[in-house]
């Protein structure tokens, strides 16, 4: 049984996640907390499996509430998150780098509340088996990647879902300027994502940008694009592109997608990173890059939140490299080191 607890100040909000949660027979709510304190104070005394967390509350908001359950009994979060309420979309980007696990917007009006309702318990479900771990700076033994000569890095392409949003931001932070473009799909809500491209623009040593179709890879160079929702992002003739093609893995914009679009491209001069995420997304797009000659990268199962897609890419035999989070920026920076580095002219 997965033991949840729900914290909201709306009683008609706890009631409907209630309701919803109840309503499955592998999970039981255990607690109501109207606050970040009594959020804190339940989970020390109840620690239940998964926590579903509100935002703007009274006392301590969420937010806060997060920092302190992630610091004293890591539990896995859920945030609920408003699509109209632009302070509480600010908040939920905080909640993440905190250490929440997944962001999940509530359904507006026009939404399919059923098909909503199964998105969420199964996220429920997913993350209530991950034990949040960090600063991990242990590793599974690595193959060391295969060396090309005579060819040159020009791009490098990084994929997550679940859990990925703070593991990407701290990629970012320790990686040094690279000549290259670096390419980012993260799995992220609609609402949210001015908002993460502003929080990875604080982390990370180069500028960060929405990515935008007809851009040249040339003028990209020591950019990081993140693809925007609601559109996949490829890579032909040398620029960027958004296409409108139906979702992959029930995602849109979805891994693959980039990742084939480079393989077929200039696979052989890519440095490809799949890290923590649920599903499948990203492993076969990685497999074409590595038989394209490209270097390739997985975050490793002990840091992963979601051990899902790096574990399906290993099992394909797509990756050259497993490796803690901690690892993964210096591992970019020196594959991108080991050829002549730079956008073709």
């Amino acid at each position: 049984m997965i033991r949840v607890l729900v914290t909201d100040d709306s009683l008609t909000a706890r009631k409907w996640v209630r309701e919803l949660v109840e309503g499955h027979p592998d999970m039981d709510v255990v607690g109501e907390a109207l606050d970040g304190n009594q959020a804190i104070a339940m989970t020390e005394r109840l620690r239940p499996d998964v926590i579903v967390m509100d935002m703007a509350m009274p006392l301590s908001n969420g937010v806060e509430a997060t920092r302190q359950i992630m610091a004293r009994f890591p539990t896995p979060i859920v945030v609920l998150s408003s699509a109209e309420n632009r302070p509480s979309s600010m908040e939920v980007v905080e909640a993440l780098r905190a250490g929440a696990l997944e962001a999940i917007e509530k359904p507006g009006e026009k939404a399919d509340r059923q098909q909503w309702g199964q998105r969420f318990l199964d996220t429920l479900r997913i993350v209530s088996r991950v034990r949040p771990i960090r600063h991990i700076s242990a590793s599974l033994p690595a193959r060391r990647p295969r060396r090309i000569k005579a060819k040159s890095v020009e791009l490098v392409v990084i994929g997550a879902s679940t859990g990925g949003p703070a593991t990407v931001a701290s990629i970012l932070a320790k990686l040094p300027p690279l000549p290259v473009p670096v390419l980012v799909v993260v799995h992220f809500p609609d609402t949210l994502f001015e908002h993460f491209v502003e929080w990875l623009g604080l982390e990370s040593k180069m500028p960060v940008v929405a990515a935008s179709g007809g851009t040249s890879l040339k003028s990209l160079a020591g950019t990081v694009s993140v693809a925007v929702p609601e559109r996949h992002l490829i890579v032909s003739g040398g620029r960027l592109a958004t296409t409108d093609a139906p979702p992959e893995h029930f995602c849109k914009p979805a891994i693959d997608v980039l990742f084939r679009s480079v393989a077929e491209t200039i696979g052989d001069r890519t440095v490809a990173a799949l890290l923590t995420g649920m599903g499948s997304d990203g492993a076969e797009g990685m497999l074409r890059i590595r038989e394209a000659g490209g270097r390739t990268i997985a975050q490793n199962e002990a840091t992963c939140a979601v051990f899902g897609m790096p574990k399906v890419a290993i099992e394909m035999d797509a990756v050259d490299e497993v490796l803690p989070d901690t690892q993964i920026a210096d591992a970019i920076f020196l594959l991108c080191g080991e050829a002549k580095c730079g956008v073709a002219r």
